[in-house]
């Protein structure tokens, strides 16, 4: 799988879990700010996924090495 698709599907299910988290929890924002700041937190949510999505990628291409 490349890794733009990689990178989409972690980007896309982080901010989904962190969205349906937030609202189940009962963060219900009102304004703007509200908002942005819930969207500002899905994106680091999101940069977390794609991190460990990227490791777990670079980790399985360095166990499928052969060995020297």
């Amino acid at each position: 799988m490349s890794s733009t698709v990689r990178v989409s599907i972690a980007i896309f299910i982080g901010y989904l879990v962190y969205l349906v988290a937030a609202l189940l929890i009962g963060v219900r924002p009102d304004d703007v700010g509200d908002w942005v700041t819930l969207l500002v937190k899905g994106f680091l949510v999101a940069t977390i996924a794609v991190a460990a999505v990227e490791w777990v990628a670079k980790r399985r291409a360095r166990a499928s090495e052969p060995r020297r």
